[in-house]
C-alpha cells in the first residue's frame, strides 16, 4: 500500500498552535511594555506640570512681595500707616479663602498707572464646588489705584473696608460661571498655602514691638514686632525682613480623584506644617502631592 508523500511546505496543527502561542505571548509583552511607557509618561507629565504651576506662581508672588511698598506713617486718621501688610488679618473675610493662610499687602506692580504704580495684591487658596466637582485654586488679589470704587485704602471709613468680602470675591473669583470667568486664578490644584512672617534672625514673628503676642499666625505692619526675647524691637509701621511660603500642589490626575467628603475633610486638617499636612492625606491622592517652599526678602523698613 503506498501513501502520499508529505507536502514539505505545510505546517502540522501542534507547529501552528505553538507559532499562535509564541505570538501571543509577544503581543502581550509588547502590549504590557506599552501601559508601562503611556504610564511613566504620564507620570513624568504630570510632575512636569506640578513643577510648572508652582514655579510659575512663586515666582509671581516673589515679584510682589519684593517690591511691596513700605508702610507710610501718619497718613490716616487714627494716626496709623494708611499702607498695609497683613498675614491672616482679622477682617470679615469669606471662609471658603482660609486654606490655610491669608496675606494682603500694596505692591508696586500696578498695570494701570493712571492713578500710581500702588496695587492693592493678596494671595489665598479659594475653595469652590463646581458642578460637585471639589477645586482648591490658589488665587491672586490685584487691585489698581485706577478701580476707585473698590481701592480703598486710603479712602476706607473702616479699618479692613479695603479687604470687604464683596471686594475679595469680585476680584478673584475663580470659578468658570462667574460674570468675568476665573478672574484671579493664579493656578488650580493647591490645595494649601502656609505663609510664616520671619525676623532678620529667620524666625517666625510671633510678637508685636509691644511685646504683645501675635494671635496665632497672624502679622501687621501697624504694629511692628519684636525678636531675640523682646530685646530688639521693629517700630511700626514695618515689614517683617522676609516670608516664606510652602505651597502644597497637586497634578490635575490626583485632584481628579478627590471626592467632596475627601476635600471637606482637608479644609478641616490644615496642619501648622505643609509637610504635615500631605502626610495626613488619603493614600489615594498623597503619592500626587508635592510640598514647594521659598522664602522672599523683603524691602527693609
Amino acid at each position: 500500500m503506498s501513501f502520499p508523500a508529505r507536502n514539505p511546505g505545510g505546517f502540522t496543527l501542534i507547529e501552528l498552535l505553538t507559532a499562535m502561542a509564541v505570538v501571543m505571548v509577544l503581543i502581550v509583552g509588547l502590549m504590557t511594555m506599552a501601559n508601562w511607557a503611556g504610564s511613566t509618561w504620564s507620570h513624568g507629565e504630570n510632575q512636569i506640570e506640578k513643577r510648572r504651576n508652582a514655579r510659575a506662581s512663586t515666582e509671581l508672588i516673589s515679584r510682589d512681595l519684593r517690591n511691596a511698598i513700605l508702610p507710610v506713617a501718619g497718613m490716616s486718621q487714627d494716626g496709623l500707616s494708611n499702607l498695609r501688610f497683613v498675614l491672616n488679618p482679622p477682617a470679615n473675610l469669606p471662609p471658603e479663602i482660609s486654606n490655610r493662610d491669608t496675606l494682603f499687602w500694596q505692591s508696586s506692580t500696578a498695570t494701570d498707572r493712571a492713578r500710581g504704580d500702588i496695587a492693592i495684591v493678596g494671595y489665598f487658596v479659594r475653595f469652590v464646588l463646581e458642578q460637585g466637582v471639589p477645586k482648591f485654586r490658589l488665587c491672586r488679589l490685584f487691585i489698581d489705584a485706577s478701580r476707585e470704587e473698590d481701592y480703598r485704602i486710603y479712602a476706607a471709613a473702616t479699618e479692613y473696608e479695603w479687604l470687604s468680602p464683596q471686594v475679595v470675591d469680585a476680584y478673584t473669583s475663580a470659578r468658570s460661571d462667574a460674570p468675568e470667568k476665573f478672574r484671579g486664578l493664579l493656578a488650580d490644584g493647591v490645595l494649601g498655602i502656609w505663609i510664616r512672617c520671619l525676623d532678620p534672625d529667620g524666625n517666625t514673628i510671633v510678637q508685636t514691638a509691644g511685646l504683645a503676642a501675635y494671635a496665632g499666625n497672624s502679622y501687621d505692619s501697624n504694629l511692628g514686632y519684636a525678636y531675640r526675647d523682646g530685646t530688639v524691637r521693629v517700630s511700626p509701621p514695618s515689614l517683617p525682613a522676609s516670608v516664606e511660603i510652602q505651597l502644597v500642589v497637586m497634578d490635575s490626575k490626583g485632584v481628579s480623584k478627590l471626592s467632596v467628603e475627601e476635600a471637606e475633610q482637608i479644609r478641616t486638617d490644615y496642619r501648622t506644617d505643609a509637610t504635615a499636612f500631605v502626610n495626613a492625606l488619603p493614600d489615594s491622592i498623597r503619592p500626587s502631592a508635592r510640598v514647594i517652599r521659598t522664602k522672599i526678602p523683603l524691602p527693609k523698613s
